[in-house]
């Protein structure tokens, strides 16, 4: 992944709290994003974590308007849920082509494998 940013999304708008970009997406901290053109909004609402590794092969994402918008091929983002149930953002992950994100990768200690 060569974009990553720890985000808060409201109902009206989804703003960089951080940012580690190194593909030149060009989302700056505190800069800000219509929630409604991001995934992050679906995951406001779900609370659900979303994990894409290639949005073209995917049956729900591959038409979704976000990844078609900005060009990214895998995309993660979790969300960031306080104690009481309210969503305060996401930490999502994006790169410009597909990755391996849901795969085990060699070498990875056997606490992190699914039995």
């Amino acid at each position: 992944m060569g974009f990553a940013a720890v985000t808060r999304v409201t109902e009206d708008c989804r703003i960089a709290c951080s940012v580690k970009d190194e593909i030149a997406f060009g989302l700056k901290p505190r800069g800000e994003l219509k929630v409604e053109a991001t995934i992050c909004n679906d995951i406001r609402q779900t609370h659900q974590p979303v994990i894409v590794d290639h949005v073209a092969e995917h049956s729900l994402w591959h038409l979704h308007h976000t990844p078609l918008q900005y060009g990214f091929h895998s995309y993660i983002s979790m969300p960031l849920v306080l104690p009481d149930g309210r969503s305060t953002g996401t930490l999502c992950s994006i790169a410009p082509g597909p990755a391996n994100s849901t795969r085990p990768r060699s070498g990875s200690c056997s606490r992190c494998l699914p039995s």
